[in-house]
């Protein structure tokens, strides 16, 4: 009897220790994932903080090549994922029989237009510009080059940071834009091939089910989205001392802005809720 209430003593000690051990690792988890939350909530005050006084003639320059890659550039895959998603949200619908416009447009709105689609085309902006700004900001770090400029007084976050920023908005909004219209267009194609609807019928369905309210929270779930890919891949970036930090921040950076990603969607379908 002795044995076994050691026995079941030390099992009590030994459990008590793994969950004193997993509190402390989920506390340290926390304040790290803290910490870095912080840092981007300053990087994104800071950069705001240039409007006044950045140059205008660099901004306008570095915020035309940040739309150009991430908007003009990658136009055509925003199409042909629009055009793909369309076709998927519409295939299954017509397979069980439900042939009616309402609510085809009523699944598109609810599934695609709001959701899938902005988040789809985030994953390509993240895969695509995100890591070339990890890429070139770390770069730059390594260098010297930010250092370079704290020294002529010049702010880093000011001129290297503030334009991505602004251009990844605009680009996300823009992308999200024609995908919604290729997946309505690509709704509309696969229901004339099958014989069901007209493409006209179609699309004024899916005009008629969407709301102003829905557009404006998808427009500022976009512009969630563009925030965190653009702070987070800039964070990175910035914290990058060697090229080897470099190599590693890409990863950390993707799988950091995904998660950003998932959780802002799920944010704002429990807020549409």
């Amino acid at each position: 009897m002795a044995v076994q209430s050691e026995r079941g003593s030390n099992d009590s000690v030994s459990i008590k220790g793994w969950l004193l051990d997993a509190f402390y690792d989920i506390g340290d988890a926390l304040w790290s994932a803290g910490a870095v939350v912080a840092d981007m909530l300053y990087l994104l005050a800071n950069a705001l903080g240039g409007v006044v006084v950045v140059r205008m003639p660099y901004f306008w320059r570095s915020l035309t090549q940040q739309l150009y890659f991430t908007a003009v550039q990658v136009f055509w895959l925003a199409i042909l994922i629009g055009l793909a998603l369309g076709v998927l949200g519409v295939l299954p619908l017509l397979s069980f029989g439900l042939t009616g416009a309402e609510m085809q447009a009523t699944v598109m709105r609810v599934v695609l237009f709001h959701q899938l689609v902005p988040l789809m085309v985030a994953l390509v902006v993240i895969g695509r510009s995100g890591t070339a700004i990890t890429s070139e900001l770390g770069d730059m770090q390594s260098k010297g080059v930010v250092d370079s400029m704290l020294l002529m007084g010049i702010e880093p976050h000011h001129f290297l940071v503030l334009p991505r920023l602004v251009g990844m908005v605009i680009s996300l909004q823009v992308l999200t834009l024609w995908a919604n219209m290729a997946a309505m267009g690509g709704g509309a194609l696969i229901n004339a091939l099958r014989g069901e609807l007209a493409p006209r019928h179609f699309v004024d369905a899916c005009l008629n089910v969407i709301e102003p309210m829905a557009v404006l929270q998808s427009a500022l779930m976009v512009v969630a989205y563009a925030l965190a890919i653009g702070l987070v891949h800039c964070h990175c970036g910035l914290q990058a001392r060697t090229s080897t930090d470099v190599q590693r921040n890409l990863a950390q950076a993707f799988v950091r802005s995904l998660i950003a990603c998932v959780a802002i969607t799920v944010l704002f379908g429990v807020v549409a809720k």
